[in-house]
């Protein structure tokens, strides 16, 4: 028997986790293990009323803690991925506006959490954004641990 595929759908706001569940759900009936991540606490809310397994980053993230100095996390991140943080950094508009310090704690954190998370949880494949370190972090993340990373895509009227 093929065992059963594990799927996360990444949110940063409450219309799109109303969309992810309801593709979610129709995964799941077809055997498909779907957990969500999510920016949003609207969205968390959304989730936990539904009873569906959800991580919400800003809660995720406060557990971890910080002892060494930033600029070795940034180095230990940068050898590890083959990636630039100042890069990184300057790809997400909210952060790059912060501190930073703060920016690039919250980017370490971020690392930090995706890492766990795809071992903790031993998924498949993520579902998320381009933009953003929504998008940037795990697909970087997921590329050196072997899992599939998709990118959601719409078309929009003009």
């Amino acid at each position: 028997m093929e065992k059963s595929k594990k799927l996360v759908f990444i949110s940063v706001a409450i219309q799109f986790i109303r969309y992810q569940y309801a593709i979610g759900e129709k995964l799941e009936e077809r055997g498909v293990k779907v957990s969500y991540v999510t920016y949003s606490k609207e969205a968390a809310n959304f989730l936990e009323k539904r009873k569906a397994e959800f991580s919400y980053i800003p809660d995720e993230m406060s557990k971890y803690k910080l002892n060494d100095p930033i600029e070795k996390y940034l180095e230990d991140i940068e050898e590890k991925y083959d990636t630039n943080t100042k890069l990184i950094l300057f790809g997400d508009y909210d952060h790059s506006l912060m501190k930073r310090e703060k920016a690039f704690r919250s980017l370490i954190k971020n690392f930090m959490f995706w890492e766990d998370y795809l071992k903790r949880n031993k998924i498949d494949m993520v579902i998320g954004s381009a933009e953003r370190f929504v998008g940037m972090i795990p697909d970087i993340v997921c590329k050196k641990n072997d899992v599939r990373y998709y990118i959601w895509t719409r078309s929009t009227k003009i």
